[in-house]
């Protein structure tokens, strides 16, 4: 479960002496409660914002907030979610995320409604949410099964015996395939 820690942006900007109103700090605790994943979020208008601020940030939460973990997993999992309300070129968005200095960034931009459950979903969504797509098999491609039964019937016996042999026995009967195949 995501929870809100404002303080740790307040200890970063005292630190800093610098004040991003539009920011926020989540904690998500590990399920064994070993450790935890931070993940800042700075919400901006456009562009411009993004580029004069997102720099800033990182350089303070490294400076700031990294440097005083001691776990090492924490120091290697904290995020930096910006939410744009205006689009973002492809180009800017793709030079920050791949920045990996200190925090592993990520951009959402098109955001006209942003708040802490637009953002505590779109967290949950791209940090711990496994999404897998069931696709129908081409029935046209055929199993194993089916291709060993057409082409070699003798290796088709050879691994349904085998593998349904008990372990004493598998020995024997690789021995046996092997000899027929001399």
């Amino acid at each position: 479960m995501l929870t809100s820690q404002r303080e740790i942006v307040k200890f970063i900007s005292e630190k800093s002496k610098r004040v991003f109103p539009n920011m926020n700090c989540w904690i998500m605790r590990s399920f064994d409660k070993r450790f935890s994943f931070y993940i800042f979020t700075y919400t901006c208008e456009n562009s411009n914002q993004l580029v004069e601020n997102y720099n800033l940030i990182n350089n303070d939460i490294a400076v700031f907030f990294q440097t005083g973990l001691e776990i090492d997993v924490e120091k290697w999992n904290i995020y930096l979610f910006c939410f744009v309300k205006e689009e973002v070129n492809k180009d800017l968005k793709y030079k920050i995320e791949q920045n990996k200095y200190s925090t592993r960034k990520i951009v959402i931009d098109k955001q006209a409604n942003i708040n802490d459950e637009v953002i505590k979903r779109a967290i949950e969504q791209k940090l711990f949410v496994i999404n897998i797509k069931h696709e129908r098999c081409d029935k046209s491609i055929k199993s194993l099964h089916d291709i060993l039964m057409e082409k070699d019937r003798a290796l088709y016996g050879f691994f349904f015996e085998y593998f349904n042999a008990e372990t004493k026995n598998k020995p024997e009967i690789l021995k046996s395939y092997l000899k027929g195949l001399e």
